[in-house]
């Protein structure tokens, strides 16, 4: 038997998400570990040694891979193992020589890669001053002493993107309806964090004319406060963790390695200024009566809601989280104990659905509400029988790999016999250029609300597009690949007459023959309603300004 942690079989994938599951729990223990052995700065705690996004920080899965290769080890007779990461190579050695085993351990590191990530520190760093240029340029008075003084506000997090900013017009992508709806428009403000870059200075003018009231954070913040962030990094060289434990084997090396890699990636510069944010709104007399941050228990709330928890102590919080995915990969969106006690997470957290409440309750004890489903408004615009459509949509997630393997997948099956019906969607952020030589399928980047309506049948994954197409009557076929942890977005308590999950063509074909060609349409239909009604809020004034009422 071989293990090549980058080419799991179908079977070792299985095994390897079972442990993934398992090692949770264990990983919460350990960043309680290291954060106990550390001076507790706050630099510290916006670091990723404590962050459970593996986006940010993968070493639960290096762990995994620890603890999976420790279980093959013990149950199979292993002639190879094949490893991509240095830093679990000595571990790696010292488990093969302690099962008394001929197993070759093959470590295909590229050492290339430490140059590589020295230039993308560089850039990094670069591009934080190209930041810092843009929002002290963009920096306003007359928009500061317009706000100075104001009173009880309700204050927005969100995200300022391109695609938000088109004919000239804002259109908001996190929370449409909101502000049309709210009765008290003059006290909401959003704060927007800017992912434009050089399209800023256009994205404000386009702001300026629009309804809504904004609060930048370059308005508030001083010269001094960027570069305060900008070296806040280098703060981080003083830390090396000793004696951290997994499992009974000793895995300093890999926390202390992903503390340094803060410093080269410059992790810390936008969850600081966001820290440095709301201290400034505290010293302009901003009277915040209550905070809703878009959170996905990342960085860039950690220093949000920390610096809330500071500065507004009395004020209200909420954590809204507008979507559906996966519970199992996405296991950090549900707050621990630890960053409860570290004043990271909101006062309460609302979901979109009655049926995610429960399964908040999972790391820590948290409050839970509902909220309207604000991106999912459109659900409600139809009639769940009026979607009749034939097209086949491949739906790809964000992922560069798993939407490769998507479509490699898809491009090798029977759908070539439906060539002329497939259609392939994919996310906003996702490089479509390097993938569209794939597959032949026709590609379109239409929004998926306008190609969902002829569409018969949905592929995809990690996607929250499988939920709205449930919601919509619309079946799904989950196609598990890609990565070795599940990512299926989909609760397991929903009937699979209408979506289904595989890993394999050979039940691919039969899933899709349930669920498109021989499909009970009444019975569907039956399961649509039950979805829209358990998962996604309607956005109407009731239920708007029962969510912008939670401070009371």
């Amino acid at each position: 038997m071989i293990i090549d942690l980058n080419n799991l079989t179908i079977e070792q994938n299985i095994l390897f998400d079972r442990i993934f599951n398992s090692t949770k729990r264990e990983y919460l223990k350990l960043i309680d570990d290291i954060y106990l052995k550390s001076d507790k700065s706050i630099y510290f705690i916006l670091s990723s040694a404590t962050s459970r996004d593996i986006y940010l920080n993968n070493t639960l899965i290096k762990l995994t891979q620890i603890s999976f290769i420790k279980h093959c080890l013990q149950k199979n007779n292993l002639r190879k193992i094949i490893i991509y990461d240095k830093h679990i190579k000595k571990i790696v050695s010292s488990l093969i020589r302690v099962s008394e085993g001929d197993t070759k351990l093959l470590c295909k590191y590229n050492y290339f890669d430490i140059f590589l990530d020295i230039i993308k520190g560089l850039i990094s760093f670069l591009n934080n001053f190209k930041t810092i240029y843009l929002f002290y340029k963009s920096k306003s008075s007359k928009r500061l002493n317009s706000i100075s003084n104001v009173k009880d506000i309700i204050l927005i997090n969100t995200m300022f993107i391109p695609s938000m900013f088109k004919n000239n017009n804002y259109n908001d992508r996190y929370y449409p309806k909101l502000f049309e709806l709210a009765k008290n428009k003059d006290k909401i403000y959003f704060y927007p964090m800017s992912l434009l870059e050089i399209k800023l200075t256009k994205s404000l003018r386009i702001c300026q004319k629009d309804s809504k009231n904004f609060i930048y954070c370059f308005d508030l913040l001083k010269l001094f406060d960027y570069f305060h962030a900008l070296f806040s990094s280098f703060c981080l060289f003083k830390y090396k963790i000793n004696n951290i434990y997994f499992n009974e084997i000793d895995v300093s090396k890999i926390i202390n390695y992903e503390i340094m890699k803060n410093i080269f990636n410059q992790t810390l510069f936008q969850p600081m200024l966001n820290y440095l944010f709301v201290m400034r709104l505290r010293e302009k007399n901003i009277d915040v009566k209550l905070f809703i941050d878009w959170f996905e228990n990342q960085q860039l709330s950690r220093g949000f809601n920390i610096s809330k928890s500071k500065y507004f102590p009395h004020s209200k919080s909420i954590g809204y989280q507008g979507w559906i995915v996966s519970d199992n990969f996405y296991y950090f969106h549900k707050p621990s104990k630890f960053e409860l006690m570290i004043g990271s997470i909101p006062d309460k957290i609302a979901v979109i659905g009655k049926g995610l409440v429960q399964s908040f309750s999972k790391y820590s004890d948290i409050s839970v509400i509902t909220a309207p489903a604000f991106r999912y408004h459109h659900l409600y615009d139809n009639k769940i029988e009026e979607f009749k459509g034939k097209s086949i949509l491949i739906s790809l997630p964000i992922s560069v790999r798993v939407a490769n393997y998507l479509l490699k997948f898809c491009a090798s099956s029977f759908l070539l016999e439906y060539f002329e019906n497939v259609v392939v969607n994919y996310h906003p952020a996702l490089n479509i250029k390097l993938l569209k030589n794939t597959a032949q399928f026709a590609f379109t980047d239409k929004k998926f609300n306008e190609i969902i309506k002829k569409s018969g049948i949905v592929i995809s994954n990690l996607s929250g597009v499988g939920m709205e197409s449930l919601a919509l009557g619309v079946p799904v076929i989950v196609i598990n690949g890609g990565s070795s942890i599940n990512q299926n977005p989909i609760p397991m308590n929903i009937e699979r007459k209408i979506w289904d999950e595989c890993d394999n063509q050979r039940d691919f074909k039969k899933i899709f023959q349930k669920l498109y060609i021989e499909k009970n349409r009444n019975e569907q239909i039956k399961i649509a309603e039950v979805v829209r009604e358990d998962y996604f809020e309607p956005v109407n004034e009731v239920s708007v300004n029962r969510f912008l009422d939670s401070s009371n």
